[in-house]
């Protein structure tokens, strides 16, 4: 999508000179079109991934892991499951982890997937499919999303509390920030850490004193995703994906065309320009390559 300026028609006397700019001059002068990409759908999964959240790329192993709450989003009922998906589509083992509750935001370290799950930060074994711990954090209510550091150190959203959470097992867990109407999407980037509040609709940046700065307001980020030009695409629950530019300038790009297909927590494949989309209770992954325009 292009944004053009509209010249008038330059008027010229007869006895002299425009007295105006001349259109090349004031094209010249018109600002830089930005692109917006669009989304092609190009595969989805079966629907055996009840009430699926959110999925990751686990780069060593070549696979996907999808959190699937599989009841209630709030539920304590060792109903959630981990599963297992190719990149290509095919779902290889709906169940692969079980025993959690509402699984939801995932990332990997050293060998472990993390989950949130309402309460507590869960550590998977990714040979085994084995629970090794469950990280309980102090007054946690509803732990939403995840993002790890290249420190290891975990970033954690809890939306029940307005807080967000950050820590390693070893050391520790401690508040990053709190006082956020509904935070749910984490991105840690070079420029900083991301936050995305789905009740202030804000997209902002976590400052070290724990303050935030708003970048982008009137969306509801469920997942954020960094592409290639420096942007980001940002998934809103109920069915819709913003496209924030680098100069955090927000249009929306897609809007879910079924009632149950929702867009909760996004993952993208730089490789394969592919964005992954949990569709909640639509209970599949479906993967739209990134077009760009122009």
């Amino acid at each position: 999508m292009y944004r053009f300026l509209l010249s008038l028609p330059v008027l010229f006397l007869a006895c002299g000179p425009a007295n105006g700019p001349t259109q090349a001059a004031a094209e010249a002068d018109a600002p830089a079109a930005r692109t917006v990409p669009t989304l092609e759908k190009v595969w989805e999964t079966d629907t055996s991934l009840t009430t699926v959240e959110s999925v990751y790329y686990d780069a060593d192993r070549g696979r996907l892991y999808t959190a699937n709450i599989e009841n209630g989003p709030w539920e304590m009922d060792g109903q959630g499951s981990i599963g297992i998906v190719t990149p290509e589509g095919e779902v290889t083992n709906a169940r692969w982890t079980t025993g959690l509750n509402a699984p939801k935001g995932m990332g990997t370290h050293n060998g472990m997937l993390y989950v949130a799950d309402i309460d507590a930060v869960v550590e998977i074994d990714l040979e085994s499919g084995e629970i090794a711990n469950r990280y309980v954090l102090e007054g946690a209510a509803g732990l939403n999303d995840i993002d790890i550091a290249d420190d290891g150190t975990i970033y954690v959203s809890d939306s029940q509390t307005g807080r967000v959470h950050r820590g390693t097992p070893g050391t520790g867990w401690e508040v990053a920030t709190e006082g956020m109407e509904r935070p749910n999407g984490v991105l840690v980037t070079s420029a900083g850490v991301l936050l995305g509040d789905t009740g202030a609709e804000t997209l902002s940046r976590l400052k070290e004193d724990g303050s935030r700065e708003v970048l982008v307001q009137g969306v509801q980020p469920d997942g954020i995703v960094a592409l290639e030009d420096g942007g980001y695409l940002v998934s809103r629950w109920g069915g819709e994906i913003h496209y924030v530019s680098p100069d955090w300038k927000a249009t929306s790009i897609f809007t879910s065309s079924a009632e149950q297909d929702k867009t909760a927590d996004i993952f993208y494949l730089p490789e394969s320009q592919l964005v992954l989309v949990p569709t909640f209770f639509g209970n599949r992954v479906v993967a739209y390559r990134v077009n760009w325009e122009g």
